[in-house]
This record gives structure tokens, C-alpha cells and sequence, in this order.
């Protein structure tokens, strides 16, 4: 489609969207294999089965050192769009490792179990990212997706998603040439658990903060469908800010979303020009100014509401501007950093300072790699890995957390936590500390102050108690942790504090309040749940939850982890159960529980 028709369009757009779609389009079958962000004509379809990246600039990618064991925390997982295989990087060094999933793997999703699900066009691929190991691959039941092949307009999985509580992935099947369906995987049994009819194309699934919807951004149909997640019944609501003229045609139409976690609306970007704010409950939206005046597709959101975008690439150069990534902040405020060459998806680091971006692209321009992106300096770097890479993921380690975008109050590496409440001793003075009584077993027992621990004062820390020396405190307890570091930051993450030093075997989090959690590491026998409850702010309760999504932890409204994806109003507060990397049942609770 030329500039003038999009610049026709754009005229008569209207200010404000939102009817629910009963939508023909009346345009013939087979408009749809030049269906694409490519206009009718174009030699830019793509269905070879060697597909060769396009761009003169692409690095050569060389393997990096695999790591000894399990895979690390950080690495990043990309979807091989031009091969069979998902590819695991090292975001400093590179690709060290490939496993084969199945053809043109499209979108992938990680969940809190380590297992990543990759949309092939054969059926959803089941990855073990610890051990770097394909597990299963489940075959759709949607007919008529045709053979297994390459290229933008092949059939088979598109976009996917995790449901919050873990136990549904949900798949949009493209089918070429007709409207595609959604697939709900039970996570189990690894079977079918049922199919939705869709748009045209699903190149993006989305799943509610509550798990009871799902959306489908249904791209040459102009819309998206909201399928509930438990009956599986649609409504279609029409997106289309520039209009639907040029039908399969046009370039105007929408690519990928993100659910806000504020609100829980969709926020889907049109050409770095409009940003649709999508309600999902009442089908109306309304249109905010985006910046980058470049073709957008991948989006994705951070649990603070920051936005970004993923800018291809002009329609027309004369008039657009280049391949950009747009970071969008919740008051609308927008940052624009420069990318070279087209890419296609994005995703955050934990600690919100980088960003990650796959050069595969869905057309062609495409390159062999990722763009790390300095968030703060807006500075970039290419990363040669994999093949036409598009969907990404960040990992963590075994223990079964992920990070797919970041989690603010993350304790930078280096960082010294200091207790404000203590005074400094003189320079060089050295106090004691416990350790445990049998240091072979590491058993935990009552400990007296028997045996030295005597390390710089700068090297650990300690609050005072200025409480009245004629109550009883609580002042400390043990937590037993498989792994002390990571089950420490686990919950210093979600409740907002931080993490100490190490205290000996302890790894302390002070909780504010005089009390410490002593982070003990056992590992000569399994660990036994038990069960803390954490007094919280009420005004710092929502964030708590969008930290707790963030890292794909589910939450339950009852101790018994019955009521998935809610909270309860217990007493008038707020609560909500979950379980930590050890299986303790952690509660968050805005007020405290009213005693005879």
C-alpha cells in the first residue's frame, strides 16, 4: 500500500473505537496468502523452506561456552523462526546452545515450572530449560493449517500464552486462506483441552491478570477476540484506528498488544503514530499519540505500566523514520532509541535496565540476532545468535521463577545494605556471631555463643532494638531454603524490602519492623512448608501482586491454593496466599486477622 492511501486513511480515522465485530470482509480467499504488513503484490511473502537472512550487516554468530549443568539465570531463550530449533543465549557472550522443537517456532512463553512452550507449525513444543531438553510436542486439532513450511503466511501456532495459575497454555493457530482458532493446552496432561474460533491470523496471545480471558490479536482481520477461558465463548471487537480500507492488503492493521496491569485494558501500537487503549469488558477504546512514526509490531509491559515498542521500520522512507524501540512510560511520556535494521519482539531484564530485542522479523530485512538495549543510556549492541529470532524470554534458574519482563526492587549485584538504626562501631572493630553447633551436618539448632565468628563489621549487619526491654519480640527466625540466595531475593522482591549480608550460614531480610527471616540452607533432607503471614501497607499491596505476576508466580485468594488468580477481603484488608521457591505458603495481608 502506498504513503498516499495510508496518508487518505489516516484522515478520516476516528477519534475513538470500540464496536463489536460481526466482520466479512468480502474479499476473496485467496488474498490471503499476500496477506501480511506486505501489500498485495509484494515479492515479500516468504514461504521457502531455507529461508536466508536478508541484511548485509548481520554479525556471524560464533558459539560461546556452554555452561557446566543446569542452564543459568538470565539466559535468554529465542524462538528460530528461519530453522527448527529455540536457541539459549548468554546475553554477554552469545549462543551457547540449541534444541529442536519443530519448524518455524513463532512465540514462546516460559513458566514458573521451567518449562518453556514454543508455538511450531507443527504443535506446541514442551522445552525442560534446565536441563536444554524438548520433553513432548503437541500436536493441534485445528484442521486445515497445511503442511509444516516456513515463511510469515505459514499455518500452525502464532502467538501463546501462560495462564496466570500455570495450568492452561493457550495457542492462536494461523490457517491459511480462513479465520484461525485458539488452542487450550491442559499443562498436565499435555492434551487439547479445547479449541476457539478466532480472526485471521492470531499473531498475539494475551491472558487477563485473573486468567479468565484470553485475547486473541487477530492481525488481517483487524480485531481482537476475547475468548473465556472457561467456556470458551468469543466476542470479536474491531481495532482498526486508520480504518479497514485495503482489507488483507493494507499495512494499518494490528500486530501484537500488552495487558496493563493497572487496569487490565490492552494497549496495542499502530505506526509509532497511535497507541489503542483497548477496555476488553466493554469493547470501546480510545487513542493516544505515540512518537516514533515507524511501522510497530512486538510490545510488551513491565509491572509499573511502562510500555514498549517495537518499531520495524518505515512504510515508506521518505516519510517515516527508521526501526526504533519506544519506551513508553504510564504517564505517556515516551523514549525513542534508534535501532539498526528491522526487528520484531522484545523483553525486559529483571532489574529494568535492559532490554532485549529479536532481529527476526516477520518479512524480509531480518537478521541473525538480538539488539541489547541500555534502557538507561539508550546505548545498543548487536548480539549474533540464532536464526530469524522472534519470540523471546528471560530465564531463571531451576528453582522454577521466571523473569519475561522485569521486577523493580531487585537488589543490584554490589550493593551493600546498611541498617540505619545502628550505630557504626570505631574502625576495625570485629564482633562475634553464631554459627551453627555441628558445622559437618549444618544441622540447625538453638545456638549459643560458643564458638567466633568474627568478620569486619562492614561485612554484615544488625539492627538495634530500641523496643522496651519489658515486652516480648519477636526478633528473628529461620527459614530453611534449598537455596538461600535466591529464596531470600525471592520474597525481598515481592515485599519491596531488601537482602542483607551474610551473616554466617544467614542470609537475613529485615522485614522493618525488628524482625529478621534468616535464610538457612538445608540440603540433607527435603524441606517442610510452613506457613509466614506478612502485615503489608495497603497502598503497596497492588504492586506486590504485579510482582508477583511479573515473575509468574501464581496467587490464591485461600491458604489452600483453591482460588487461583484472586485476593480476598478478610477482615476488610486485602490478602493473598503463594508459595515461595522451597514451597513455603507465604501470605500478604493489608489487616491483621481479629482475634477473640
Amino acid at each position: 500500500m502506498g504513503r498516499g492511501v495510508r496518508r487518505g486513511v489516516r484522515r478520516n480515522a476516528p477519534a475513538a473505537l470500540g464496536t463489536p465485530l460481526a466482520l466479512g470482509l468480502g474479499l476473496a480467499t485467496t488474498l490471503a496468502l499476500v496477506a501480511g504488513c506486505a501489500p498485495q503484490g509484494s515479492d515479500n511473502s516468504d514461504n521457502s523452506p531455507t529461508p536466508k537472512a536478508s541484511s548485509p550487516a548481520t554479525p556471524k554468530a560464533k558459539k560461546a561456552p556452554a555452561p557446566s549443568g543446569r542452564t543459568p539465570d538470565g539466559t535468554l531463550l529465542v524462538a528460530d523462526f528461519g530453522a527448527d530449533t529455540v536457541t539459549f543465549i548468554d546475553p554477554d557472550r552469545g549462543a551457547f546452545d540449541s534444541v529442536r522443537v519443530g519448524t518455524a517456532p513463532y512465540g514462546l512463553v516460559v513458566g514458573d515450572d521451567g518449562r518453556a512452550w514454543i508455538a511450531t507449525a507443527e504443535g506446541v513444543a514442551v522445552v525442560d530449560t534446565g536441563e536444554r531438553e524438548r520433553v513432548a510436542r503437541i500436536p493441534y486439532t485445528t484442521d486445515g493449517i497445511g503442511d509444516a513450511t516456513y515463511g510469515e503466511y505459514r499455518g500452525g501456532g502464532m502467538g501463546i500464552a501462560l495462564a496466570p495459575d500455570g495450568r492452561h497454555v493457550y495457542v492462536g493457530v494461523n490457517r491459511p486462506g480462513g479465520n484461525g482458532t485458539v488452542e487450550a493446552i491442559d499443562t498436565r496432561t499435555l492434551k487439547v483441552a479445547g479449541v476457539a474460533e478466532v480472526g485471521r491470523r492470531p499473531f498475539d496471545v494475551d491472558v487477563s491478570r485473573d486468567g479468565r480471558e484470553v485475547y486473541a490479536t487477530d492481525h488481517d482481520s483487524f480485531d481482537v477476540t476475547v475468548v473465556a477461558a472457561g467456556s470458551l465463548r468469543t466476542r470479536r471487537i474491531e481495532v482498526a484506528p486508520y480504518g479497514t480500507e485495503g482489507g488483507l492488503g493494507s499495512w494499518l492493521k494490528p500486530h501484537y498488544a500488552a495487558v496493563r496491569p493497572s487496569d487490565g485494558k490492552l494497549l496495542l501500537p499502530f505506526e509509532g503514530e497511535r497507541l489503542v487503549v483497548l477496555d476488553p469488558k466493554t469493547g470501546r477504546s480510545r487513542i493516544e499519540k505515540m512518537t516514533a512514526n515507524t511501522h510497530q509490531h512486538g510490545a510488551t509491559i513491565t509491572p509499573d505500566g511502562t510500555l514498549l515498542a517495537v518499531g520495524t521500520g518505515p512504510i515508506d522512507p521518505a516519510q517515516d523514520e527508521g526501526p526504533s524501540l519506544t519506551v513508553r512510560d504510564p504517564k505517556g511520556r515516551e523514549k525513542v532509541i534508534p535501532l539498526d535494521g528491522p526487528h520484531e519482539d522484545v523483553t525486559v531484564s529483571r532489574d529494568l535496565h535492559t532490554a532485549y530485542v529479536t532481529g527476526g522479523f516477520t518479512r524480509d530485512g531480518y537478521w541473525n540476532g538480538i539488539t541489547v538495549v541500555d534502557l538507561d543510556s539508550g546505548k545498543t549492541r548487536r548480539l549474533a545468535a540464532g536464526e530469524r529470532p522472534l519470540g523471546i524470554a528471560v530465564l531463571r534458574r531451576a528453582a522454577g521463577l521466571r523473569a519475561p519482563s522485569a521486577v523493580p526492587g531487585w537488589l543490584p549485584p554490589g550493593r551493600e545494605f546498611r541498617c540505619p538504626l545502628t550505630p557504626r562501631p570505631p574502625p576495625g572493630a570485629r564482633v562475634r556471631r553464631p554459627v551453627p553447633a555441628d558445622p559437618k551436618t549444618r544441622r540447625l539448632s538453638l545456638m549459643p555463643y560458643n564458638q567466633p565468628y568474627d568478620q569486619p563489621y562492614n561485612q554484615h549487619c544488625s539492627r538495634a532494638s530500641e523496643l522496651p526491654t519489658t515486652t516480648v519480640q519477636l526478633n528473628h527466625t529461620a527459614v530453611y531454603a534449598s537455596d538461600r540466595q535466591l529464596s531470600a531475593e525471592f520474597l525481598a522482591v515481592i515485599l519491596g524490602l531488601e537482602v542483607g549480608a551474610p551473616v554466617g550460614p544467614f542470609l537475613p531480610v529485615d522485614l522493618g519492623n525488628g524482625v529478621t527471616l534468616d535464610y538457612y540452607e538445608k540440603r540433607d533432607e527435603p524441606i517442610q512448608s510452613q506457613h509466614y503471614a506478612f502485615l503489608v501497607p495497603d497502598a503497596q499491596f497492588d504492586a506486590m501482586i504485579a510482582r508477583l505476576e511479573a515473575v509468574g508466580v501464581t496467587y490464591y485468594a485461600d491458604p489452600g491454593h483453591t482460588e487461583p488468580g484472586r485476593t480476598n477481603g478478610f477482615f476488610g484488608g486485602r490478602g493473598a496466599y503463594f508459595d515461595d521457591p522451597d514451597g513455603h505458603n507465604m501470605e500478604i495481608l493489608t489487616r491483621p486477622y481479629v482475634r477473640p
